[in-house]
Parts: structure tokens; C-alpha cells; sequence
């Protein structure tokens, strides 16, 4: 390929010799390599970007509040209010679990599964549906605020129970969040470029060139 595109003259210019048996010319490639460090500082993870599969940020943090309650996301966490802000773009409900309690006795547990993120007023007010175990369709209502300087969460839930003669009671609401660094370096990403080089073994004799890549 080189032979096409240069005189054989210059290609031995360009080629190096040593120390190989072969002339070989070597092409620099660019990557971009990014580090990030756990929110708690005892990890560090290190991959090639761009990346079309996850984002390059620390990971989410799962959190499960008990509704009816006035929960605080850092009484679970390894770190402070101080050291880091929730980040209000990435606060999503995913989870709710709900006990049945029968007519004729007895308990039943349902698992929905929700997407819901906080307005511009850091509240979310949604409705959802699920199945009873007598097969009736059952509505929630969910209310639930985040105060993302203080880390406090409050969520209510309930039901309209339409046909069915069951009861329902939220034990669980499950948010996942993510976290901007204050004054620390965990929690965050660093990007360096580094160069890398590729040898290309070349045979003038052959019409394509290139016969080898390293």
C-alpha cells in the first residue's frame, strides 16, 4: 500500500530498520483514558472513551426510604453533606414494594417497577398501577420531595383500590442517585490523552506494503 502511494526511494526513507529485519515505519494513535474514583475513595475504575454503553461518572448509589418517614440519604451513605451535593439531573424513583393484606387473611408482596424523575420544584406526583392477587387492577398515587441541600426525602403513597377487597401499604420506595463533589477528589473523573504507537512491518518487494501490524 505504501509502495503505491510513495517511490520505493522515500519509503526506505521513512521506514526504520533497526532493530528490526524489517523495514517498519510506526503510527501513533490517540486515546483518551479516564479515571474515576469512588465517591468513598477506596476505588478507582480506568477505561477508554468515548463510550456508547455508561456514563463516565462515579456509580449511582441506591437508597430505600421508608414512606411515611422523614429519611436522609446521607444517614446511609459513607459520606457527608459537605463533601457532596446530590446531582438533581440523575435522581430517578425506580422501586416500589407493597404489601396486600387479604379479605380472608394473609399477606401477598408485589414489586413495581417505576421510572419517575423529580419536576423543576425537586417533587414527583405520578400514578401507577399493578395487579392484586385476585388479578384486579390496582392505582397508586405517589407523592414523594427531595431536598437536595439537606439530603432529606419524604414520600406518601395511595391506593384506589377499584374492584379489589384487599388493603395496600408501601413498605418501601427505592431511589437511586448520583453526587457532585465539594472540596474532594472522590467522586470524580480524570481524562488524560495518551499516545500509543503502532509498528508496521513493510516488504517493499510486495505490490501492498504493509505486511504486519504490532
Amino acid at each position: 500500500m505504501l509502495v503505491d502511494i510513495y517511490a520505493e526511494p522515500l519509503v526506505s526513507q521513512l521506514c526504520n530498520v533497526y532493530p528490526t529485519n524489517k523495514p517498519s515505519i510506526s503510527i501513533p494513535r490517540m486515546r483518551i483514558k479516564a479515571a474515576t474514583t469512588s465517591y468513598d475513595g477506596t476505588t478507582e475504575t480506568t477505561r477508554y472513551v468515548p463510550t456508547s454503553t455508561e456514563l463516565i461518572r462515579a456509580n449511582e448509589v441506591t437508597v430505600n426510604v421508608t414512606p411515611g418517614t422523614n429519611y436522609n440519604i446521607y444517614s446511609g451513605v459513607t459520606f457527608g453533606v459537605k463533601t457532596h451535593k446530590i446531582n438533581r439531573r440523575y435522581s430517578l424513583l425506580t422501586q416500589l414494594a407493597i404489601e396486600e393484606s387479604l379479605d380472608g387473611g394473609g399477606t401477598e408482596s408485589h414489586t413495581v417497577d417505576v421510572s419517575f424523575r423529580p419536576d423543576a420544584r425537586d417533587q414527583i406526583s405520578r400514578e401507577f398501577t399493578f395487579t392484586d392477587n385476585a388479578g384486579n387492577t390496582v392505582t397508586g398515587h405517589i407523592v414523594a420531595h427531595i431536598n437536595n441541600q439537606t439530603g432529606g426525602v419524604s414520600v406518601q403513597v395511595n391506593f384506589d383500590t377499584g374492584d379489589s377487597t384487599s388493603t395496600f401499604e408501601c413498605t418501601q420506595a427505592t431511589f437511586k442517585f448520583r453526587f457532585r463533589p465539594v472540596g474532594t477528589n472522590n467522586g470524580r473523573t480524570k481524562v488524560s490523552v495518551e499516545t500509543e504507537l503502532i509498528d508496521c512491518f513493510i516488504d517493499p518487494e510486495l505490490s501492498y506494503g504493509v505486511t504486519k501490524f504490532s
